[in-house]
């Protein structure tokens, strides 16, 4: 019966220990993980910050500095999209046209050489 009581007894101390022991490791860990963030990433994060306000106060002066551009110079880059594009979209049309008369006549041969069997 004395031997029980011991057993119980050390095992009761070690759970303790053990509580104790995970306790200071849990401070321990917090330390060393708050010194590691103050050194290492809340420069990095605060330089990122920066970073991307930068950006936002640079895209918002751009807004205003686009707004105050004399409106002239786009009607010569509207004019420059049309001369453009026009060529362009006619030299579609043109490879369109002839893809679907060459497909045309295609299927029309085969039709009447279909029906000459």
């Amino acid at each position: 019966m004395d031997k029980d009581n011991s057993d119980n007894e050390s095992r009761g101390a070690s759970r303790w220990s053990k509580l104790i022991f995970g306790i200071f490791v849990t401070i321990i860990l917090g330390a060393l993980g708050s010194g590691l963030w103050d050194i290492l990433f809340k420069p990095g994060i605060g330089n990122i910050g920066r970073f991307i306000t930068g950006i936002s106060h640079n895209i918002d002066n751009l807004v205003f500095t686009t707004a105050a551009l004399d409106p002239l110079p786009l009607s010569g880059l509207i004019i420059i999209l049309i001369l453009t594009c026009v060529p362009l979209i006619g030299i579609g049309l043109l490879i369109f046209f002839r893809i679907h008369t060459a497909t045309a006549k295609y299927s029309h041969g085969s039709n009447n050489s279909a029906s000459e069997e």
